[in-house]
């Protein structure tokens, strides 16, 4: 299934609108686990100028990629380039064209599983974040693996039978990294891993970027130096990658909902020089129980099942300070992966 839009040519939209990149979760799955719970993957543009939001792409996964019995469904993390939006879903990657929302290119192979973020590499490459093998895969347009990295700290081929298809595996959980972003800095490749907080140089995993403040899902690289990223208990936090340091940490949670929890923090585009739109996906009762150690009481303060809602939040960050939030349930999105421009600045 693939459906788009038709977008008013009387309503253009404005230098300021955004692509989030999530899913649609299914009707009464909130207590379901993540690779149950979503039927849709969707883009959606958001106009902050207006509040206009309108679902761009809702897709669906053919059954010959998918596991079995309710497959979760769901767009993860890509990039924009131009005219192009590169995106994920768990075992598929392709390319959309920004302008008629038409698929461009489309690439899936039997290792995919709990993909992640795919991006632009080398040589007309793109490069994956095949998160339930805890590998790295560069793979040309052809679909065939031009070269790989593991990211846990077990051999993948140790662990895994590379014969398998593992686009008709619900789950390989636990993972050992669970990486969830890849970037390229002065011509070296990094990998964001959850759950050892840290990003990691693919070719010297010794070379590690810690990032203490929580868990870390998605960045940004700011200034062709410095790199920002998420974590799923509310922070961005800023590093300098020439010295892998920690340059600022800023707690979102400080100033916006203090008498309640902020959703899983995911996703993260830099607006202006000090203020970025971060993604937030409600939790649902699954999450809480399995990974949010940091929540202990209090989740019954918001929501249906006990948070903020799914929505995009822009801050400034000198305080750090919400300036607003736009809220992405009543258009019909449950999750937030990623966020990108829609246009170039200027």
């Amino acid at each position: 299934m693939l459906e788009r839009s038709e977008q008013n040519a009387e309503q253009p939209w404005s230098d300021q609108s955004l692509i989030v990149v999530g899913g649609r979760q299914r009707a009464g799955a909130i207590d379901l686990d993540e690779w149950h719970a979503y039927e849709a993957a969707l883009i959606v543009i958001v106009d902050p100028n207006s509040n206009r939001t309108e679902v761009a792409v809702e897709y669906g996964s053919p059954a010959e990629v998918c596991a079995a019995d309710q497959p979760s469904i769901v767009f993860k993390a890509g990039e924009r380039r131009g005219d192009r939006l590169l995106v994920c879903t768990q075992t598929e990657t392709m390319e959309f064209d920004c302008r008629t929302w038409q698929r461009t290119r489309y690439l899936t192979h039997p290792w995919f599983n709990d993909v992640h973020h795919v991006c632009y590499g080398d040589d007309n490459s793109w490069m994956v974040a095949d998160t339930g093998l805890d590998l790295v895969l560069k793979i040309d347009q052809e679909g065939q693996v031009l070269d790989s990295w593991n990211v846990g700290r077990t051999a993948t081929w140790d662990r895994f039978d590379p014969n398998v298809d593992f686009r008709r595996v619900h789950t390989t959980k636990p993972h050992e990294a669970h990486h969830n972003k890849l970037f390229k800095l002065g011509g070296v490749w990094w990998a964001v891993r959850y759950h050892y907080q840290d990003a990691v140089q693919l070719d010297d995993l010794t070379k590690t970027m810690s990032i203490s403040a929580g868990h870390p899902h998605n960045g940004l690289i700011v200034d062709d130096t410095d790199v920002m990223f998420t974590t799923t208990n509310g922070c961005v936090v800023r590093m300098d990658s020439s010295s892998r340091q920690q340059v600022a940490c800023f707690n979102l949670s400080k100033d916006s909902h203090p008498d309640s929890r902020l959703g899983w923090c995911r996703g993260i585009c830099l607006a202006e020089p000090n203020l970025v739109w971060v993604g937030f996906s409600r939790l649902r009762p699954a999450w809480i129980r399995k990974y949010l150690s940091w929540i202990k009481q209090g989740f019954q303060h918001k929501g249906t099942y006990g948070t903020q809602t799914t929505r995009i939040a822009l801050y400034d960050l000198s305080g750090p300070k919400l300036v607003r939030e736009i809220n992405l349930e009543s258009i019909g999105m449950n999750a937030v992966f990623g966020i990108y421009p829609l246009k170039d600045s200027h």
